[in-house]
Protein backbone atom coordinates (compact mmCIF):
# COMPACT_ATOMS: atom_id res chain seq x y z
CA UNK A 1 0.00 0.00 0.00
CA UNK A 2 1.15 3.48 -1.25
CA UNK A 3 2.10 5.94 1.72
CA UNK A 4 -0.13 8.44 -0.07
CA UNK A 5 -3.35 6.16 -0.57
CA UNK A 6 -3.47 6.79 3.74
CA UNK A 7 -5.69 8.81 5.41
CA UNK A 8 -3.70 12.62 6.36
CA UNK A 9 -3.28 11.07 9.90
CA UNK A 10 -2.31 7.78 9.25
CA UNK A 11 -0.16 9.18 6.83
CA UNK A 12 1.46 11.73 9.41
CA UNK A 13 1.85 8.64 12.13
CA UNK A 14 3.63 6.47 9.15
CA UNK A 15 5.93 9.69 8.93
CA UNK A 16 6.49 9.99 12.58
CA UNK A 17 7.20 6.10 13.36
CA UNK A 18 9.91 6.31 10.61
CA UNK A 19 11.30 8.89 11.90
CA UNK A 20 11.69 7.12 15.37
CA UNK A 21 13.07 4.20 14.04
CA UNK A 22 15.41 5.89 12.12
CA UNK A 23 17.33 7.41 15.42
CA UNK A 24 20.65 7.12 15.81
CA UNK A 25 21.75 4.57 18.96
CA UNK A 26 22.15 6.96 21.79
CA UNK A 27 25.89 6.51 22.78
CA UNK A 28 27.84 8.36 25.41
CA UNK A 29 30.53 11.05 24.58
CA UNK A 30 33.51 8.50 24.65
CA UNK A 31 31.15 6.43 22.73
CA UNK A 32 30.46 8.44 20.05
CA UNK A 33 34.52 9.57 19.88
CA UNK A 34 35.20 5.52 19.71
CA UNK A 35 32.58 5.17 16.77
CA UNK A 36 33.81 7.78 15.24
CA UNK A 37 37.26 6.46 14.73
CA UNK A 38 36.28 2.99 13.89
CA UNK A 39 34.22 5.14 11.14
CA UNK A 40 37.64 6.38 10.01
CA UNK A 41 39.16 3.01 9.87
CA UNK A 42 36.34 1.85 7.83
CA UNK A 43 37.00 4.90 4.93
CA UNK A 44 40.60 3.84 4.97
CA UNK A 45 39.86 0.67 4.29
CA UNK A 46 37.53 1.42 1.82
CA UNK A 47 40.11 3.75 0.04
CA UNK A 48 42.74 0.70 0.39
CA UNK A 49 44.60 3.66 3.02
CA UNK A 50 46.84 2.68 6.19
CA UNK A 51 44.72 2.58 9.81
CA UNK A 52 44.62 5.76 10.89
CA UNK A 53 46.30 6.36 14.18
CA UNK A 54 43.75 7.28 16.83
CA UNK A 55 44.17 10.76 18.04
CA UNK A 56 44.70 11.53 21.78
CA UNK A 57 40.92 12.09 22.64
CA UNK A 58 40.36 8.52 20.41
CA UNK A 59 42.86 7.00 22.84
CA UNK A 60 40.95 8.11 25.68
CA UNK A 61 37.45 7.26 24.45
CA UNK A 62 38.95 3.56 23.76
CA UNK A 63 40.77 3.62 27.05
CA UNK A 64 37.46 4.36 28.64
CA UNK A 65 36.02 1.15 27.60
CA UNK A 66 39.54 -1.37 28.19
CA UNK A 67 40.55 -0.54 24.91
CA UNK A 68 43.50 0.01 22.75
CA UNK A 69 44.93 0.05 19.63
CA UNK A 70 48.17 -1.89 19.35
CA UNK A 71 51.35 -1.94 16.91
CA UNK A 72 50.04 -4.36 14.81
CA UNK A 73 46.67 -1.97 14.18
CA UNK A 74 44.56 -4.76 16.13
CA UNK A 75 41.76 -3.49 17.99
CA UNK A 76 42.39 -5.20 21.92
CA UNK A 77 39.27 -4.89 24.32
CA UNK A 78 39.19 -6.88 27.57
CA UNK A 79 37.72 -10.48 27.01
CA UNK A 80 37.54 -10.08 23.52
CA UNK A 81 40.08 -11.62 20.71
CA UNK A 82 41.95 -8.69 19.16
CA UNK A 83 40.28 -7.62 15.77
CA UNK A 84 42.38 -6.37 13.10
CA UNK A 85 41.32 -3.19 12.28
CA UNK A 86 42.27 -3.13 7.93
CA UNK A 87 39.12 -6.02 8.13
CA UNK A 88 36.39 -3.46 9.44
CA UNK A 89 34.40 -2.55 6.23
CA UNK A 90 30.83 -3.23 7.26
CA UNK A 91 28.06 -1.43 9.15
CA UNK A 92 27.81 -4.90 10.65
CA UNK A 93 31.30 -5.28 12.11
CA UNK A 94 31.11 -1.73 13.15
CA UNK A 95 27.97 -2.17 15.51
CA UNK A 96 29.61 -5.43 16.62
CA UNK A 97 32.46 -3.81 17.88
CA UNK A 98 30.60 -1.27 19.65
CA UNK A 99 28.75 -3.69 21.18
CA UNK A 100 31.97 -5.13 22.43
CA UNK A 101 33.21 -1.78 23.49
CA UNK A 102 30.09 -0.68 25.41
CA UNK A 103 29.90 -4.22 26.98
CA UNK A 104 25.91 -4.53 26.66
CA UNK A 105 22.94 -7.35 26.24
CA UNK A 106 24.62 -10.67 24.48
CA UNK A 107 28.25 -8.84 24.25
CA UNK A 108 28.06 -8.69 27.69
CA UNK A 109 27.42 -12.45 28.00
CA UNK A 110 29.74 -13.29 25.51
CA UNK A 111 32.34 -11.16 27.03
CA UNK A 112 31.84 -12.83 30.45
CA UNK A 113 32.23 -16.21 29.21
CA UNK A 114 35.31 -15.46 27.36
CA UNK A 115 36.58 -13.86 30.82
CA UNK A 116 35.98 -17.51 32.31
CA UNK A 117 37.26 -19.63 29.43
CA UNK A 118 40.65 -17.70 29.86
CA UNK A 119 40.99 -18.09 33.38
CA UNK A 120 40.16 -21.88 33.23
CA UNK A 121 42.52 -21.98 30.08
CA UNK A 122 45.05 -20.31 32.48
CA UNK A 123 44.65 -22.67 35.32
CA UNK A 124 44.84 -25.93 33.30
CA UNK A 125 48.01 -24.54 31.80
CA UNK A 126 49.69 -24.22 34.95
CA UNK A 127 48.20 -27.77 36.62
CA UNK A 128 49.11 -29.20 32.74
CA UNK A 129 52.67 -27.50 33.52
CA UNK A 130 53.28 -29.01 36.93
CA UNK A 131 51.71 -32.11 35.82
CA UNK A 132 54.43 -33.11 32.72
CA UNK A 133 57.11 -31.55 35.15
CA UNK A 134 55.77 -34.07 37.88
CA UNK A 135 55.73 -37.25 35.85
CA UNK A 136 59.31 -36.79 34.23
CA UNK A 137 60.52 -37.06 37.42
CA UNK A 138 58.05 -39.65 38.75
CA UNK A 139 56.59 -37.39 41.36
CA UNK A 140 53.14 -38.02 40.13
CA UNK A 141 51.67 -41.06 41.21
CA UNK A 142 49.51 -42.87 38.82
CA UNK A 143 46.84 -43.77 40.97
CA UNK A 144 45.67 -40.30 42.52
CA UNK A 145 42.23 -39.71 43.19
CA UNK A 146 40.18 -36.63 44.08
CA UNK A 147 38.05 -37.27 47.25
CA UNK A 148 34.70 -35.01 46.87
CA UNK A 149 33.45 -33.78 50.02
CA UNK A 150 30.06 -34.10 50.99
CA UNK A 151 28.55 -30.96 49.37
CA UNK A 152 29.95 -31.73 46.05
CA UNK A 153 28.54 -35.68 46.13
CA UNK A 154 25.26 -33.69 46.72
CA UNK A 155 25.80 -31.15 43.92
CA UNK A 156 26.60 -34.09 41.82
CA UNK A 157 23.55 -36.31 42.47
CA UNK A 158 21.38 -33.46 42.36
CA UNK A 159 22.19 -32.66 38.61
CA UNK A 160 23.08 -36.34 37.86
CA UNK A 161 26.59 -36.58 37.46
CA UNK A 162 28.62 -38.91 38.67
CA UNK A 163 32.63 -38.75 39.29
CA UNK A 164 34.57 -42.02 37.87
CA UNK A 165 38.21 -43.46 39.47
CA UNK A 166 40.28 -41.86 36.64
CA UNK A 167 39.02 -37.86 37.93
CA UNK A 168 36.58 -37.64 35.04
CA UNK A 169 33.19 -36.35 35.56
CA UNK A 170 30.79 -38.00 33.77
CA UNK A 171 27.69 -36.24 32.60
CA UNK A 172 24.85 -36.80 29.77
CA UNK A 173 26.39 -40.80 30.23
CA UNK A 174 29.96 -39.40 28.90
CA UNK A 175 33.18 -38.66 31.07
CA UNK A 176 34.28 -35.82 30.84
CA UNK A 177 38.08 -34.22 32.10
CA UNK A 178 37.84 -31.31 34.42
CA UNK A 179 39.49 -29.59 31.69
CA UNK A 180 37.59 -29.84 28.62
CA UNK A 181 34.29 -29.12 29.59
CA UNK A 182 32.87 -25.93 30.68
CA UNK A 183 30.53 -24.61 33.55
CA UNK A 184 28.02 -23.56 31.16
CA UNK A 185 28.35 -27.21 29.19
CA UNK A 186 27.87 -28.96 32.29
CA UNK A 187 25.44 -27.24 33.41
CA UNK A 188 23.03 -27.82 30.06
CA UNK A 189 24.25 -31.68 29.99
CA UNK A 190 22.73 -31.49 33.63
CA UNK A 191 19.54 -33.46 34.47
CA UNK A 192 18.06 -30.82 36.26
CA UNK A 193 18.66 -28.50 33.55
CA UNK A 194 16.75 -30.38 30.92
CA UNK A 195 13.87 -30.38 33.05
CA UNK A 196 13.72 -26.82 33.93
CA UNK A 197 15.60 -25.07 31.10
CA UNK A 198 16.31 -27.50 28.30
CA UNK A 199 13.48 -26.79 26.01
CA UNK A 200 14.44 -22.51 25.75
CA UNK A 201 17.90 -23.51 25.36
CA UNK A 202 17.35 -26.17 22.65
CA UNK A 203 19.36 -23.56 20.09
CA UNK A 204 21.59 -22.01 22.82
CA UNK A 205 22.35 -18.96 24.84
CA UNK A 206 23.03 -16.76 22.50
CA UNK A 207 19.59 -17.77 20.45
CA UNK A 208 17.84 -16.83 24.20
CA UNK A 209 19.43 -13.35 24.76
CA UNK A 210 18.54 -12.57 20.60
CA UNK A 211 15.06 -13.28 21.58
CA UNK A 212 14.72 -10.96 24.72
CA UNK A 213 16.60 -8.25 23.28
CA UNK A 214 13.18 -7.91 21.01
CA UNK A 215 10.84 -5.49 21.91
CA UNK A 216 7.83 -7.20 20.61
CA UNK A 217 8.57 -10.39 22.24
CA UNK A 218 5.38 -10.97 24.09
CA UNK A 219 4.62 -11.07 27.83
CA UNK A 220 4.56 -14.24 27.79
CA UNK A 221 6.93 -15.81 25.96
CA UNK A 222 9.27 -13.25 27.74
CA UNK A 223 8.63 -14.72 31.43
CA UNK A 224 9.12 -18.27 30.12
CA UNK A 225 12.59 -17.10 28.72
CA UNK A 226 13.47 -14.72 31.70
CA UNK A 227 12.28 -17.97 33.91
CA UNK A 228 14.43 -19.94 31.92
CA UNK A 229 17.79 -17.92 32.49
CA UNK A 230 17.18 -17.27 35.63
CA UNK A 231 17.21 -21.41 36.65
CA UNK A 232 20.36 -21.73 34.11
CA UNK A 233 21.96 -19.48 35.42
CA UNK A 234 21.79 -20.69 39.10
CA UNK A 235 23.19 -24.17 37.74
CA UNK A 236 25.85 -22.77 35.91
CA UNK A 237 26.60 -21.08 39.67
CA UNK A 238 26.79 -24.02 40.82
CA UNK A 239 28.73 -26.15 38.29
CA UNK A 240 30.82 -23.14 38.29
CA UNK A 241 31.70 -23.85 41.83
CA UNK A 242 31.65 -27.13 41.60
CA UNK A 243 34.32 -27.37 38.56
CA UNK A 244 36.72 -24.91 40.50
CA UNK A 245 36.77 -26.94 43.64
CA UNK A 246 37.66 -29.94 41.86
CA UNK A 247 40.07 -28.15 39.63
CA UNK A 248 42.07 -26.96 42.80
CA UNK A 249 41.91 -30.14 44.35
CA UNK A 250 43.78 -31.58 41.16
CA UNK A 251 45.73 -28.62 41.18
CA UNK A 252 46.71 -29.76 44.64
CA UNK A 253 47.57 -33.13 43.82
CA UNK A 254 49.91 -32.45 41.42
CA UNK A 255 51.94 -30.08 42.85
CA UNK A 256 51.92 -32.47 46.10
CA UNK A 257 52.23 -35.25 43.96
CA UNK A 258 50.69 -37.13 46.37
CA UNK A 259 47.30 -39.06 46.38
CA UNK A 260 44.67 -37.89 47.81
CA UNK A 261 43.19 -39.68 51.12
CA UNK A 262 41.42 -42.45 50.19
CA UNK A 263 37.36 -42.36 50.93
CA UNK A 264 36.34 -44.53 54.21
Amino acid sequence: MQLRSLSPILFIACLVCGNLFAQPVQRSAEGKIAETYIKKVMAANGANAPVPVPTAAEVAALKSFNARVNDKDELEIKNWPPTALNTVKSVGQLNGIMGQLENTGIYKTRAEANARDATRKEQLAQVKTRSESLGQTGALAKDVRITLSPDEQIVMRRHGFSFDETNHIVAGGKPYALGDITAEQLADLSESGKKKYGEAYAKGAEAVELKLANPKLSFVERSQLEGAKKERDAVIAQTEKLLGGLRQKQAAIDAAGQPAPKKK
